[in-house]
């Protein structure tokens, strides 16, 4: 994980920013294990009541001092290629929860092939996830988008809301929304207007 922040950690942060306004006080949000999501983890704001639920070690750990956040940390054999929890000791606590928004890691996301990902463990976790989410982000640097990985988690149906860099790729953009997503696009130069098919 540490290997994978350290890698375009100013995007990241964008992303992560962008994600910020719509989280609303109170929420229950499950992070998943992701160097993005462990950007927004770091710059969650301050007395808004969230519950943090996480699998991820580094998450977990950037939030463990947080007096104002209810932080759950999902448990398990953690997997040190991933730096997560996916494991059926995992998938059974996370049957067991509800959550208002899913932050879902993905390692591809297309408009033929959906969020997909390189691990099956992952998969299997990532699809109970989605059963136990009630809104459901996806934070995605440019090159994720369209392109695929082996394991198929879930088609484009399932997710809410897509949050890409300032300088993706319009026509992309304008795909995704076809399939019924709302486009966020990260602060930057780029002059690419938002895109939305849907609110929530």
């Amino acid at each position: 994980m540490s290997d994978r922040m350290a890698r375009d950690r100013h995007r990241k942060r964008q992303l992560a920013e962008a994600v910020v306004g719509l989280i609303a006080d109170g929420e229950c949000l499950f992070l998943d294990n992701s160097s993005t999501n462990l950007a927004l983890a770091e710059i969650l704001p301050a007395s808004s009541n969230l519950t943090v639920i996480s699998n991820s070690a580094a998450i977990v750990a950037a939030l463990a001092d947080r007096n104002d956040i209810r932080l759950i940390a999902i448990g398990g054999v953690v997997d040190p290629n991933l730096g997560a929890c996916t494991g059926p000791e995992a998938l059974v606590q996370v049957q067991h929860i509800h959550f208002d928004r899913l932050l879902l890691g993905a390692c591809a996301v297309s408009c033929s092939h959906g969020v997909c990902v390189f691990d099956p463990t992952d998969m299997a976790f990532k699809q109970q996830l989605l059963a136990s989410a009630n809104y459901v982000v996806v934070l995605a640097t440019s090159d994720k988008l369209e392109t695929t990985a082996p394991f198929r988690v879930a088609s484009l149906k399932a997710i809410d809301t897509v949050v890409v860099e300032s300088d993706a790729e319009g026509a992309i953009c304008s795909n995704l929304a076809a399939a019924g997503l709302d486009i966020v696009r990260a602060a930057g130069t780029s002059s690419q207007p938002p895109i939305s098919a849907k609110t929530g």
